[in-house]
């Protein structure tokens, strides 16, 4: 069918062939496979949808051999209009509470997706135009909460600035040291650091003052950094995509 005279595109199921390798070897010797793309399915059902880690593998396959790939999100706002008892008509089971625009994010950081599709009907005008946002954006906005005491110009420091992780990647934390400086931050909740809570070093750090961290696994109190925030549940995944170096990325208070 893809060796057609019309250059009509023959669509498949990305994750529904038995031998998918196989059959795109077949494709590529006895059809044309400019002809040939694929699209992940979505699932309104709950419980049904594909892990995050499948989704992906499938798609790096496809696009190992130059081959376009699709994949759904879910809107929040939609009527259910394609399973009454449903939540949101999306490929990645754990997208279907996330918001669009973070479910966006994560599939398009992998640079793996030619196309990323509502499943759902009708997704709201705020869903689009977030969405939209992210697309056009050269960095990642990490969703989070800042304290509300957090001096003015530290909120400005963290949420302005685009940052980049260090290429040294410790086992605990996530660094950024764009924030850097003499700021006279001043020791303050040096408290208990949760994993996805943020720090900014204060003037205990020395020439660390002003370092903004990420937290990767609970830590014990250092009274050279101060708690600033926490990184909202759906925004984990960002973070460990922005590791080592990977993306630009900024805070988002949302």
């Amino acid at each position: 069918m893809t060796n057609n005279p019309f250059n009509i595109q023959i669509e498949e199921n990305s994750s529904m062939v038995d031998h998918p390798e196989k059959r795109i070897q077949t494709i590529q010797e006895k059809g044309d496979l400019k002809n040939y793309v694929t699209c992940h399915n979505f699932f309104p059902r709950n419980d049904t949808g594909l892990s995050f880690e499948d989704t992906v593998k499938f798609a790096k396959l496809y696009a190992d051999y130059g081959i376009q790939n699709g994949v759904f999100i879910a809107s929040l706002s939609s009527p259910n209009d394609l399973n009454a008892s449903g939540n949101g008509v999306c490929t990645v089971e754990e997208h279907r509470y996330t918001p669009a625009h973070v479910a966006f994010s994560e599939l398009r950081n992998t640079n793996l997706f030619d196309y990323i599709l509502f499943g759902d009907s009708v997704p709201n005008q705020e869903e689009l135009e977030a969405v939209a946002r992210a697309a056009s954006l050269d960095y990642v906005e990490i969703p989070v909460w800042l304290n509300h005491s957090l001096r003015p110009d530290l909120r400005s420091l963290v949420t302005e600035t685009k940052l980049l992780s260090r290429p040294d990647q410790p086992e605990t934390t996530l660094r950024a040291t764009q924030t850097r400086g003499p700021r006279k931050i001043k020791p303050e909740l040096a408290i208990h650091r949760p994993q996805y809570a943020i720090t900014l070093d204060n003037e205990l750090s020395n020439r660390y003052e002003g370092e903004l961290q990420i937290i990767l696994r609970d830590l014990p109190p250092t009274p050279v950094a101060n708690v600033i925030g926490q990184v909202k549940p759906y925004g984990k995944r960002l973070v460990e995509q922005v590791k080592y170096r990977s993306l630009f990325f900024k805070l988002k208070e949302e």
